[in-house]
C-alpha cells in the first residue's frame, strides 16, 4: 500500500512541474499533417485472362479478395432479379459444400465471404486473417468456378426477395426511388428494371445458370488482393486456384440511351400518410464524363447531410423534416441526381419552393467561397479516412478499371477538388441540375394532390406503381375514332353555329401564384379568323403585347419587341385559330384515342412539328375538361396543365368561362367575358410602337 501511494505522490509531483512549464495562454501548434500517399499496386494477367491488382499493406495482418465481374442488374432483361439470385446462390453451396458446410468453415476461422449484385456488375468478395488465407481462397475459388444452384436454396431466396418486395411497399422513400429511375431513365431502361414479384417467381435454376455461364468468365473480370501478401507470393497460388476456370467470349454490355418521361410530378398515392416523401430527380452524366466530379460536389453542396443547403434551410430553417438528403449516383453509362426529403404533409409545396429555391441559387450565384471551401475539407477528410478500409482501397483500383477513368484521377482527387470554383459548381448546376429539367416523384396521401398541381402535370399512381391517370393508365376502350371524336367535340361546341364566328373577344380577370406571390391582372384578348390575334397582358410587375398575324408572331416584353418562333409561335397561332380544337385534323395535327378512364376520353395530339398534347375529353358532354402539354418557358420546355369549366352558351355556342394555367412557374386562373363577330380593324394584329 506504501508503495502505491509513493507512485501517486511521485506522479502528482511530475504532473506539478510538467503543467508548471505549459502556458495555457499559447494556442499549441498543429502536429503536421501527414502527407497523403495513395497506396502502391501492381497488375497482373493470370493465364486465362483473369487481370489481378495485387495491394500489398502490411500493417495488418490480414488478407481480403474482391472479384468484379461486369454486367450486374441492367442486363437481367425480361427477368429482373436474375442477376441478383444468381449472386446470392453463390454461397449457398460449391463443390462438395453446402450452404452450411460453407458458412461453418468460413464462421470457424473468423472470415468473412459475400456475394452481391449491383447495377453494373456482381461482386464476389472474402477477406480474413492471413494465417487462413489458404482456407479463405480454396473457399472463394469454389463459390466462384463450382456453384451448384441448389433448387432449395433458390425456393428460400426467393420467398426472401419476394418478403423483401413486400416491406419496401411500406417504405415511402424506396417506393418512390423505384419510380423515380423509371421517370427518369424511361420504363424499359437497363438501370430501371427492378425486381417484382412475378419476375422472380420466374426466374429457375435454367435462368440463373444461364446468366452464370454468360458473365462469370475470367477474361470478362477483375480480382483485387490486399493485405499482407506479395505478388510472387500470391499470383502462382492463383494461378494455382483458378486453373480449371476457362476463358470465353466476353458479352457485349449496351446501355441503351435514357427515354425520361415527360417533365411533371409522379404522384404515388399512399393513403392515410402523415408525411410526403419528396424526390427531385435529374438526368446527370456518364461516371467518366468530364463535369462528374464537379456535379457530384455540387450535389453534396445541395444535400450532404449537416452542411448541405437542405439540411440548413428545411431542417435548420424551417424545420418542415429532420433529414434531407441529396447524391449523384455512381453508374458506368449515365447517372442521375436526386434530393429530397420526408416533409410534413400540409408543408409539401412550401418544401418544394424552397428545394427548387436552393438548386436554383446555386444554378444562379453558385456557392459562396465559404460554404465551397467547407464541402471540400468535408470530403477530403472521409476520402482519406477510407484508406483505412482495406475493401475501399481495392474498390477504387478496380472501379478506375471497370469505369474507363485513369487511376491517376483518384490519385490526384484531392487536388482536383481544391481547383474547383464556384463558377465551375455554378455552371454544372445550371447545365445538370436546373429546376425546369427535373421531375418530381412524391409519396402520400391524396390530399396533397391540389399542392402538386402547382409544379407541373400531376401523373398519379398506386403504390403498385401502376399508373391511374395520364396516357399510361390503364384505359378502357373506346369505339370511336378521331374524325368522330371531333365531330362530337364540334357538336358540342355549337356545330354549325360557330361557323357564323368571325371574331371573338375576350377579357378575363386574372389571379397569378408566382413563386407564392399573388398578382392580380387582366387579360385582353381579340381573335379573327383565321388565325389572327391580339392579346395583352397587364399585371402588376408587368405588361407584354403578342400579335398573331397568320404565321408570324411578334411580342412585346419590358418595351422590346421581338419575332416569335418555334414551339412558343406554333402554340400561339392554335390560340389565336378560333375553336381550335374543332380544327386538329384539318390543321395538320394527328389525333390517337388512348382510351377512357374517369369518365374522361384521353387523346394524344401531335403538332406538326412533333410537340405531344394530352386532351381529356368529357365522356358524356364531349368538352375539354384538360389538356396537358408542355410550353416554351424562359429556361426551355416545362410542363403546362389547362382546365377549362364553367361552360356557358352564348349565341348558340358552349365557352369556357373559366381557364386554368397550372405549370412549375406559376398558376394563372382567369374568368373570361365573351363577345362575339366583333369588327376588328387588321391593322390591330400588327405590332406597333
Amino acid at each position: 500500500m506504501k508503495k502505491i501511494f509513493g507512485l501517486l505522490i511521485l506522479f502528482s509531483v511530475v504532473m506539478t512541474n510538467l503543467n508548471a512549464q505549459i502556458d495555457r495562454s499559447v494556442r499549441p501548434e498543429p502536429l503536421p499533417e501527414k502527407e497523403f500517399q495513395f497506396p502502391n499496386h501492381s497488375t497482373h494477367k493470370l493465364r486465362n485472362g483473369l487481370r489481378v491488382f495485387v495491394i500489398e499493406d502490411k500493417e495488418q495482418p490480414t488478407i481480403a479478395l474482391r472479384l468484379l465481374i461486369p454486367g450486374g442488374t441492367s442486363m437481367d432483361g425480361n427477368l429482373p432479379g436474375t442477376a441478383e439470385l444468381t449472386a446470392g446462390l453463390l454461397t449457398k453451396g460449391a463443390g462438395k459444400m453446402t450452404a452450411l458446410d460453407i458458412a461453418k468453415t468460413i464462421d470457424g476461422i473468423g472470415a468473412s465471404i459475400s456475394a452481391r449484385a449491383s447495377g453494373d456488375a456482381v461482386i464476389v468478395s472474402a477477406s480474413g486473417l492471413k494465417k487462413h488465407t489458404n482456407t479463405i481462397l480454396d473457399v472463394f475459388k469454389n463459390v466462384v468456378l463450382k456453384p451448384t444452384f441448389p433448387k432449395q436454396e433458390l425456393e428460400k431466396l426467393t420467398e426472401q426477395m419476394i418478403a423483401n418486395l413486400q416491406y419496401e411497399k411500406s417504405q415511402p422513400e424506396q417506393v418512390g426511388q423505384t419510380l423515380a429511375r423509371k421517370v427518369i431513365y424511361g420504363d424499359e431502361h437497363p438501370y430501371a428494371l427492378k425486381a417484382n414479384e412475378n419476375s422472380i417467381q420466374k426466374i429457375s435454376i435454367k435462368e440463373v445458370q444461364n446468366y452464370y455461364n454468360t458473365y462469370f468468365i475470367p477474361n470478362n473480370a477483375t480480382l483485387a488482393v490486399i493485405g499482407d501478401v506479395s505478388a510472387k507470393d500470391i499470383i502462382p497460388e492463383l494461378e494455382k486456384a483458378f486453373a480449371d476456370w476457362k476463358q470465353g467470349s466476353i458479352p457485349k454490355i449496351n446501355i441503351s440511351e435514357p427515354k425520361p418521361e415527360p417533365l411533371g410530378v409522379y404522384f404515388i398515392q399512399r393513403p392515410a400518410s402523415e408525411q410526403t416523401t419528396l424526390i427531385v430527380t435529374n438526368l446527370a452524366v456518364p461516371y467518366k464524363h468530364n463535369d462528374y466530379i464537379t456535379l457530384d460536389l455540387a450535389s453534396k453542396i445541395i444535400g450532404s447531410g449537416f452542411g448541405g443547403r437542405l439540411f440548413r434551410t428545411l431542417r435548420e430553417k424551417y424545420s418542415f423534416t429532420y433529414t434531407p438528403w441529396g447524391y449523384l449516383t455512381t453508374s458506368k453509362y449515365i447517372n442521375r441526381f436526386a434530393c429530397g426529403a420526408d416533409v410534413n404533409s400540409e408543408k409539401t409545396d412550401s418544401s418544394l419552393n424552397v428545394i427548387f429555391e436552393q438548386i436554383g441559387s446555386l444554378a444562379e450565384d453558385g456557392p459562396t467561397d465559404d460554404e465551397l471551401n467547407r464541402m471540400k475539407r468535408f470530403i477530403i477528410g472521409q476520402y482519406k479516412l477510407s484508406f483505412e478500409n482495406s475493401d475501399f482501397v481495392a474498390s477504387l483500383i478496380q472501379e478506375a478499371d471497370f469505369m474507363g477513368v485513369s487511376l491517376e484521377q483518384y490519385k490526384n482527387y484531392t487536388k482536383i477538388l481544391e481547383e474547383i470554383t464556384p463558377n465551375n459548381i455554378r455552371h454544372v448546376a445550371y447545365q445538370y441540375l436546373n429546376p425546369q429539367k427535373s421531375r418530381i416523384i412524391a409519396v402520400g396521401d391524396p390530399s396533397i394532390r391540389p399542392m402538386l398541381e402547382k409544379f407541373g402535370t400531376v401523373f398519379d399512381y398506386n403504390i403498385d406503381l401502376e399508373p391511374l391517370s395520364g396516357p399510361k393508365a390503364k384505359l378502357d376502350e373506346v369505339s370511336l375514332s378521331p374524325m368522330d371524336l371531333i365531330e362530337r367535340h364540334r357538336r358540342a361546341l355549337g356545330g354549325d353555329a360557330i361557323n357564323n364566328v368571325q371574331s371573338i373577344k375576350k377579357i378575363a380577370k386574372s389571379r397569378i401564384n408566382l413563386g407564392g406571390q399573388l398578382i392580380n391582372g387582366e387579360i385582353t384578348q381579340f381573335i379573327k379568323s383565321p388565325n389572327k390575334m391580339y392579346m395583352k397582358l397587364d399585371m402588376q410587375i408587368m405588361q407584354q403585347e403578342i400579335w398573331i398575324d397568320g404565321n408570324e408572331g411578334y411580342v412585346n416584353a419590358f418595351g422590346e419587341t421581338s419575332k416569335l418562333e418555334g414551339m412558343m409561335l406554333e402554340q400561339l397561332i392554335f390560340e389565336a385559330t378560333p375553336f381550335a380544337t374543332c380544327k386538329l385534323l384539318d390543321m395538320g395535327y394527328k389525333v390517337e384515342i388512348k382510351g377512357k378512364k374517369n369518365g374522361e376520353i384521353i387523346a394524344l395530339v401531335t403538332s406538326p412539328s412533333n410537340i405531344q398534347s394530352t386532351f381529356y375529353f368529357d365522356e358524356n358532354s364531349y368538352l375539354v375538361n384538360k389538356y396537358e402539354t408542355v410550353e416554351q418557358g424562359p429556361q426551355g420546355p416545362t410542363p403546362l396543365t389547362v382546365k377549362f369549366s364553367n361552360w356557358s352558351s352564348l349565341n348558340g355556342v358552349k365557352l369556357p368561362a373559366r381557364v386554368e394555367n397550372i405549370s412549375s412557374i406559376i398558376t394563372m386562373i382567369n374568368d373570361y367575358n365573351y363577345e362575339l363577330n366583333v369588327p376588328f380593324d387588321d391593322e390591330l394584329f400588327k405590332p406597333h410602337n
